[in-house]
């Protein structure tokens, strides 16, 4: 659970949960929530010592330095933390290969060694695998029907090469298979023309119209639209308008209202947009490509990053506007970008920045249906600005990294 989950409301965090297997003896774990940044509302763990807070990002770390506090050198403790981890990793491929998750090579192999040993399966006897079933599901959208089978464990597959890699697995294993499969061969039916019969096919239990997957696609997209409210436990007045926020065009063609705007910008801003200027023209980009400059936000603001910089108008619309991504100059040299868009919402009627999904819920919002985000009209941009949750020592800003 090192890596964390989403936060739960009515939990107050930092909150210790349950060790996690393979932290050593004595070492506790702590949850707790960022509290800004692109993942704020999700949890992250950190692990501590009987001695000290060591905040410990992963089990591994937590290993090597318990060797540490027992006397053993760094490189005594990293060796033994590597051991730990090959350890772990192993046991990881074994219970993964138990379940039928294995590699492509891994998966060859299995399925090798069963048609050497027992031949091909095919639908009517895999059906009839003692303790196993078969379940189909008619299609309308493809016209087709499709099977799946289930091992007692309630472990689904798709298809008979699946269920071959997952018995050749066992067979790899020393598992003597002999009866099991003459068990399902024993039960197939055949029709009077002596052909197998694959029951489930003929017996389907579920059929799904296309009315059914689009009422399914809606429930998703409407749990993920709860779960992601859940998640941040965002309401509308957790939005301040901020007049000080400015989303300003870039340009060097003699366009007097935004040299005028520009004029606003911090100079290093203006000096950043010339740098991905050129970027973009060395990269094939038309000359007409929009550049923005978001200012106004303060530096200690909790989501200074995605709303601060530029943003370069990406090819072709998001629904029937253009759409932009922040550009920002990596600290190995290159322009890089972040998953920060500012982009039209037709479903709220509001330029959004933030993630690029218009059902989200944005890091600042701008209503009216103006046909640019620095176009003029009423109303100023909604900058989010809830108070942020708990955090580990101040844990926050561009989680990003």
């Amino acid at each position: 659970m090192s890596s964390g989950g989403y936060v739960q409301p009515g939990v107050k965090y930092p909150r210790q949960i349950p060790a996690p297997e393979g932290l050593p003896e004595g070492w506790t774990a702590f949850e707790y929530s960022y509290k800004s940044g692109i993942y704020l509302g999700r949890t992250f763990v950190r692990f501590n010592s009987q001695h000290k807070k060591d905040l410990c990002t992963s089990i591994k770390q937590a290993v090597a330095k318990d060797a540490m506090y027992g006397g053993a050198s760094k490189e005594e403790a990293d060796e033994i933390a590597a051991e730990w981890l090959r350890a772990r990793d192993e046991k990881v491929r074994q219970q993964k290969e138990e379940k039928g998750y294995v590699s492509k090579e891994v998966r060859e192999e299995a399925i090798k060694l069963f048609h050497e040993t027992f031949g091909s399966l095919d639908g009517p006897t895999t059906a009839k695998l003692p303790g196993w079933k078969a379940v189909s599901v008619y299609r309308e959208t493809c016209n087709q029907t499709a099977v799946t089978y289930y091992n007692p464990e309630g472990k689904p597959f798709g298809t008979v090469k699946d269920v071959e890699a997952f018995l050749g697995v066992r067979l790899k294993k020393g598992e003597d298979l002999t009866d099991f499969i003459a068990a399902a061969r024993g039960g197939v039916v055949y029709d009077d023309k002596g052909r197998a019969i694959h029951e489930a096919r003929q017996e389907i239990q579920n059929f799904r119209t296309a009315e059914d997957y689009g009422k399914a696609s809606e429930d998703r997209q409407q749990k993920a639209r709860e779960a992601r409210a859940l998640m941040h436990n965002i309401l509308p007045e957790h939005y301040k308008e901020t007049p000080e926020f400015s989303v300003t065009r870039y340009t060097t063609a003699g366009d007097a209202e935004a040299e005028a705007a520009m004029k606003a910008a911090p100079v290093e801003l203006l000096q950043e947009a010339k740098a991905v200027s050129y970027f973009l023209a060395g990269r094939g980009f038309s000359e007409k490509t929009e550049i923005l400059m978001l200012h106004g936000i303060a530096k200690d603001h909790a989501h200074a990053v995605p709303l601060s910089g530029i943003f370069y108008e990406r090819p072709g619309p998001y629904g029937d506007k253009p759409y932009y991504q922040q550009a920002f100059r990596h600290e190995r040299g290159p322009i890089a970008c972040r998953g920060v868009y500012v982009f039209w919402s037709p479903a709220k009627n509001q330029w959004h920045i933030g993630a690029l999904d218009e059902n989200g819920y944005p890091f600042a919002y701008l209503s009216g249906a103006r046909p640019k985000p620095w176009s003029p009209g009423d109303g100023r941009w909604q900058v989010y600005a809830a108070a942020p949750a708990d955090s580990a020592n101040g844990a926050g800003g561009d989680q990003s990294k």
